[in-house]
């Protein structure tokens, strides 16, 4: 029943919200989960003058790092098959390569989310792009919904461990 229910929840995303915009858009939203460019917005923290940003890029870092390496042991473990790779009529603008179980760009944008809320506030922004490269990742065939789900779970688990350690550090505002 499980794979039923994910089944139609892909198949949703990939097939029925099919559009030309959104054939080009996906690819450009999903960048925004990639580690490049989050080590990116790390390093121009780190550039930053005011303390806390500078801790927050650190502790991007070492979420992305750590986030990477739980994904990439999980991928290695589980080895679930890319979603083009085994189900039927699955609309991809391109493939990747590895397994799809967790997807870590959700991981880490979802890490980032959180990091980044804690810094800037304005989380209602972070999160909702963390959502659209979810989606992202499911419209181009890359993933099934509980990969970028628990890819998500990984993340905003790792940001909240890493905002723990900031508090107790004094460089976040205890809530």
């Amino acid at each position: 029943m499980f794979n039923q229910i994910e089944s139609v929840i892909f198949y949703f995303f990939n097939e029925t919200c099919k559009d030309l915009l959104l054939d080009y858009m996906m690819p450009l939203i999903t960048v925004i989960g990639d580690g490049t460019f989050l080590f990116g917005v790390a390093l121009v923290l780190l550039l930053s003058r005011k303390i806390y940003k500078r801790m927050s890029g650190i502790f991007l870092l070492a979420g992305l790092t750590c986030t990477y390496n739980i994904c990439h042991i999980m991928k290695n473990v589980i080895e679930r098959p890319r979603p083009f790779l085994v189900l039927q009529d699955v609309s991809t603008v391109y493939t990747s390569s590895g397994f799809s179980f967790p997807s870590t760009h959700s991981a880490m944008v979802f890490l980032a989310a959180v990091i980044l809320t804690k810094c800037f506030g304005k989380g209602v922004i972070f999160y909702f792009i963390a959502v659209l490269v979810a989606i992202s990742r499911i419209y181009l065939g890359l993933h099934y919904p509980s990969d970028v789900f628990v890819g998500g779970l990984i993340g905003v688990l790792t940001g909240l461990i890493i905002v723990h350690f900031g508090k107790k550090a004094g460089i976040y505002k205890k809530d």
